[in-house]
């Protein structure tokens, strides 16, 4: 065999052992890779008939008016009912007095917080596990306060964590000197009584509820014509410019029935009928949602129409609505969703396959609502979820021979 011959052989075998190579590295690629299926998590969502908008609320506003200068400091919440004459806020001739004012209420909270420590202190064992669990919750609901931006609430919420986790502290021995922080704040809050300041007290001019900011807009629209706006009304309440008086020094809402009113696409009005109960949410305030009623629905020239909706829970937050992002919400499901290219139907039970480890299981299912691409389908409570479909499911959408009990792998 010549030298060319040879040569030609060894670049063949050498062509051959490399595409071998590489064909076994590719298969390896491809074996590690592959995943004859496609799967998808089971999680809670909520749809429906869901109608977004923006909103404008209208109340039955006019404004406390007083023109005497000074320093105001609400006594009333807002959100508050009062009577007529009740004294709402103190006017302070200038600002020293009216920082006198509001560190002796903080001082009168501290002594209340402390006095109630206190007491704990002097009853007997307190399981600490409970406490551990009461510290949880209590944090919980202080971030859930954050994450709602409702910040107003925040310093309660705060408080009583600090309380239970001090109730821990108790319960497990430890020793804490109450008394003296108490004998503390009360000299401070004798000190600060003794100060004399001068002011005038405010009080409201008819009953209603109390609120203590102004925006502006308490009278761009008339409280008893808003079950007549148009579209166009609406538009021009959104355009409107904010004017306050120069004297008011807040405002009351005489009647309890508010409006929230929005313009809307006709097409999406098609569901809704006048006197209906409906839930609205507020997705970027902390009210959440509110209970109202369809007033009435005014359609316009192009397309639009006006939806007026009542509503009469009262709240601090509530107050402080006027112009929102709404949501108004008409037979919402709320549920797992699930691929209807999952759903398969097994000897009469509707239900779908998951991947557990390296088992396939089938989990039935009851379906609220579908849409061409998913379905919403029941949670089911803890009693009854044996062979049910459970929250974080790992749902098989696509693969072959698929059966319960299969073991892959």
């Amino acid at each position: 065999m010549n030298d060319k011959k040879k040569e030609n052989i060894k670049k063949a075998v050498a062509f051959f052992a490399g595409l071998s190579l590489l064909v076994y590295i590719g298969y390896q690629i491809y074996a590690i890779s592959y995943n004859p299926y496609v799967t998808e998590i089971a999680y809670v969502y909520s749809t429906g008939n869901i109608i977004d908008a923006q909103a404008v609320v209208i109340r039955d506003e006019s404004y406390i008016s007083n023109s005497t200068p000074g320093t105001v400091v609400p006594i009333a919440s807002d959100g508050k009912r009062v009577a007529k004459d009740d004294d709402v806020a103190i006017i302070f001739a200038d600002e020293a007095g009216a920082e006198n004012y509001n560190r002796i209420l903080k001082v009168q909270e501290e002594i209340e917080y402390y006095q109630v420590l206190s007491n704990k202190s002097d009853v007997g064992t307190i399981d600490a596990a409970l406490l551990d669990e009461e510290i949880k919750k209590n944090f919980d609901q202080c971030l859930d306060i954050i994450d709602k931006g409702n910040f107003e609430d925040f310093a309660e919420s705060a408080r009583e964590v600090a309380s239970s986790i001090t109730s821990r502290q108790i319960a497990i021995g430890d020793t804490i000197d109450f008394d003296a922080k108490l004998t503390e704040l009360s000299n401070e809050l004798a000190t600060l009584k003794s100060a004399k300041s001068n002011y005038n007290t405010i009080s409201a001019p008819v009953s209603g509820y109390y609120i203590s900011v102004t925006d502006g807009y308490e009278t761009v629209a008339d409280y008893d014509s808003v079950s007549s706006l148009k579209p166009s009304d609406v538009e021009k309440i959104f355009d409107a410019k904010a004017s306050v008086p120069a004297n008011a020094m807040g405002k009351i809402v005489g009647r309890f029935d508010w409006y929230i009113v929005c313009n809307v696409p006709t097409d999406s009005t098609l569901d809704l009928a006048v006197d209906e109960t409906i839930k609205v949410k507020f997705p970027n305030s902390s009210v959440g949602e509110v209970t109202a009623v369809i007033d009435s629905i005014n359609k316009g020239d192009d397309g639009t129409s006006t939806v007026i909706l009542r509503a009469n829970e009262m709240s601090e937050d509530i107050t402080h609505l006027r112009f929102e992002e709404v949501q108004i919400v008409k037979n919402e499901y709320t549920g797992y969703r699930v691929s209807n290219d999952a759903i398969r139907d097994v000897d009469g039970n509707m239900g779908v396959y998951v991947l557990s480890g390296n088992r396939i299981s089938f989990r039935k299912i009851k379906i609220l609502y579908s849409t061409e691409e998913y379905s919403i389908v029941e949670k089911i409570s803890p009693e009854e979820m044996s062979g049910y479909l459970k929250i974080y499911d790992e749902i098989i959408i696509k693969g072959k021979d698929l059966y319960d009990g299969k073991v892959i792998g």
